[in-house]
């Protein structure tokens, strides 16, 4: 999958600015990381100076044309579950405290720039590796203590074929 079926998705549930999009799909990235070791898209994160970016989907949404992208099919249950996830522990924040939020010491980022020594964000874009983006979620206990908890499944996922893929991943 890509990024930018994702940030679809994102800017279908929610009205979001740049540094909303770009925030949430790391923290998306990071969730699915943690919670099930699967990539949930394919495109590279970088560092850029006011965070992580998906180079795809900034040139996208600066140029306006998310709306042509195809959103995750709604059936796709794991993304689904993720991008609540993103929601609900992510997305009630701005972009300012969300670009904040990545710039946490020890978090992915942070590490990028300081291991590369990155000083002119202009010029160097580097890849934040997958292993950092998993481990951002441990720099907040709270949210491993809540994902830690017994899984309450939604009423909207709970139809026949929802059921079915959910007991498959179950």
């Amino acid at each position: 999958m890509n990024a930018r079926n994702i940030a679809k998705s994102m800017i279908e549930r929610k009205h979001l600015n740049a540094w909303q999009l770009q925030k949430l799909l790391f923290y998306s990235q990071a969730l699915s990381l943690y919670l099930n070791n699967i990539v949930l898209f394919d495109d590279n994160i970088e560092v850029w100076k006011d965070g992580p970016v998906v180079r795809d989907v900034y040139n996208l949404y600066k140029n306006r044309e998310l709306e042509y992208i195809e959103a995750v099919k709604k059936d796709d249950v794991m993304t689904q579950l993720i991008l609540d996830y993103s929601f609900k522990y992510f997305g009630k924040n701005t972009g300012k405290t969300l670009r904040n939020m990545t710039h946490i010491e020890n978090g992915a980022w942070y590490r990028v720039v300081k291991e590369k020594n990155i000083e002119n964000f202009e010029y160097e874009h580097f890849n934040i590796p997958l292993s950092y983006i998993k481990n951002e979620i441990s720099l907040y206990p709270n949210i491993i203590e809540e994902l830690s908890k017994p899984a309450v499944i939604d009423s909207k996922y709970v139809n026949k074929k929802h059921m079915t893929k959910l007991m498959e991943i179950l």
